[in-house]
């Protein structure tokens, strides 16, 4: 296993400590690689002064052992939102963690801490690490969720973490970035835009929580993620009903809507309802489909209906939005 280190000092040069780490040619915010460690690339944009993004969309040539070290500068935490092809072994203070599609795919990390990945021959990684001052941040919990008491992991060092599922509405923006090609003249305009809905998902997701440090068993995680993809392969079908899905994934009523809208950001009927219009948005979009062709198609009640929650959540009708494209 081959050992990869990046030491991060005071006020880190982030496209520095990549390149230095990583190899690869910088080439404007862009650093372009091809090695015998990875083939892909890493943007890094200064945000605003205290916050910068990265985004990391590479895949790996063997099995690597990724050392995030952090000697001087404890100013910062770090919102990560990952995107596997397979799984990966996360370490922090000795503790392991699986991060992967069944499993944890958001971290919020204290700069203070390193952290450890291991990462398997032939993963793709697909990452959006937002870096923000800590004073920013706990302005951000205070204002916006209302968390007036510091959020502390180990009292000792005052550091924090969250360990967690980004939400549905996160996933769907980034899924939707990803068909942007880099060379697009708005692409770096269109990530710090993603950047700041990013942060913005989390905060309201975090309102949502009664407590930042709460981690959900692995098992029932995994259960909630069959019931969404039940959900997503039967989109063309009414709701089912949360009595019906909380059976399927052995789990009571209530247990299963709190713990649906913890990991995914929403209930199990939004999450659903939202589904089932982004469907309509792409059928609508193949322009092969009426509005009442695709109204049938995903049993929705009527064409109009539809079309008025297409205009809601779009703010063009159905057609409007054919004509635009």
């Amino acid at each position: 296993m081959k050992v990869v280190e990046q030491d991060f000092d005071s006020s880190p040069d982030w496209v520095g400590v990549i390149a230095n780490a990583m190899g690869g040619v910088v080439d404007g915010n862009f650093i372009r690689g091809d090695n015998d460690i990875y083939k892909g690339t890493h943007l890094i944009l200064n945000i605003e002064e205290e916050i910068i993004a990265m985004l990391v969309d590479v895949s790996f040539k063997q099995t690597l052992l990724l050392k995030h070290k952090n000697n001087t500068d404890t100013s910062f935490v770090v919102l990560s939102f990952f995107m596997y092809n397979s799984d990966v072994e996360l370490v922090m203070n000795k503790k392991t963690t699986r991060f992967g599609k069944l499993d944890y795919n958001f971290l919020m990390i204290d700069g203070a801490l390193d952290v450890d990945h291991i990462i398997e021959k032939e993963t793709n990684l697909y990452c959006i690490y937002v870096i923000i001052k800590k004073t920013i941040f706990r302005e951000y919990l205070k204002n916006v969720c209302k968390i007036k008491e510091d959020i502390v992991f180990d009292s000792k060092k005052n550091t924090i973490i969250n360990v967690d599922r980004m939400s549905y509405q996160s996933q769907v923006l980034i899924n939707d970035f990803r068909k942007m090609a880099p060379d697009n003249p708005y692409y770096e305009m269109s990530f710090k835009a993603l950047t700041y809905a990013l942060i913005n998902n989390y905060l309201e997701q975090l309102k949502t929580k009664k407590t930042i440090l709460g981690e959900v068993v692995n098992d029932d995680i995994k259960r909630i993620i069959v019931s969404k993809k039940f959900l997503q392969k039967n989109i063309n079908e009414a709701f089912p009903g949360i009595d019906f899905l909380a059976a399927k994934a052995l789990m009571s009523p209530t247990k299963y809507k709190l713990l649906f809208t913890k990991v995914l950001g929403s209930s199990p009927a939004v999450y659903f309802h939202d589904s089932k219009l982004k469907k309509a948005k792409e059928l609508i979009e193949t322009k092969q489909y009426t509005v009442g062709e695709v109204s049938d198609q995903l049993n929705y009640s009527s064409a109009s209906y539809l079309a008025r929650k297409f205009t809601n959540v779009y703010g063009v009708s159905p057609k409007e939005y054919q004509n635009l494209l």
